[in-house]
């Protein structure tokens, strides 16, 4: 804890508590005490609820053109038009898309189903700007991503803003053109209202 978060704490220890689990209820292994059982976890960090605000996105975008990599300003604008995870976009391929019935499906998610995301009039325009050079849409890697961002935040003097948090800029904007909350939560793939409620009571 004096490294690194709660959160993070909280995830390693469950972690581990379901591995003796599995071990011993599945598996058969003669432990008779999970080690993990008793052990008082920590109390998860207050949950994010940061947003783009006014003209942040127009400026991160305006900062995102003049990066040397042509995917960046539109990878942070599909973000926000379909609430997709970072990992989810950078999955994406080709195949994945069908640009006549505006959907995008998504294999093997976080949460590990699969789910079939309705596409914006903006973002089939973002899509259809591309060039196909590859099978993955945004041919690039995580780490080249991450830094991209990190730059192209900086220099448009945004705090605090983290690339996930433009999901819940996705959850807002849905909400203010009057999505309900199951509809929220199958975009952005939640099995649990309470979370999408988070994200969407920003609106």
């Amino acid at each position: 804890l004096k490294e690194v978060k709660s959160g993070t704490v909280k995830a390693e220890l469950t972690l581990i508590q379901r591995v003796f689990k599995t071990t011993i209820k599945e598996w058969g292994y003669g432990i008779l005490v999970n080690p993990v059982a008793n052990i008082e976890l920590p109390k998860s960090a207050k949950p994010r609820t940061r947003r783009l605000h006014s003209n942040e996105l127009s400026v991160l975008i305006f900062n995102a053109e003049k990066q040397r990599n042509k995917y960046i300003s539109t990878i942070i604008q599909f973000a926000v038009e379909t609430g997709m995870r970072r990992s989810e976009i950078l999955k994406l391929t080709w195949n994945d898309l069908n640009l006549d019935t505006g959907i995008a499906s998504l294999y093997d998610t976080k949460n590990g189903d699969d789910r079939h995301i309705p596409l914006t009039k903006t973002a089939i325009q973002l899509l259809s700007d591309l060039t196909q050079s590859s099978k993955f849409v945004f041919p690039i890697t995580a780490n080249c991503l991450r830094l991209a961002w990190e730059r192209c935040r900086n220099k448009s003097n945004i705090k605090g803003l983290r690339f996930h948090d433009l999901r819940h800029t996705t959850a807002s904007y849905l909400a203010q053109s009057g999505a309900s909350l199951l509809e929220i939560a199958d975009v952005l793939g939640h099995k649990q209202i309470s979370v999408t409620k988070r994200y969407a009571h920003l609106c």
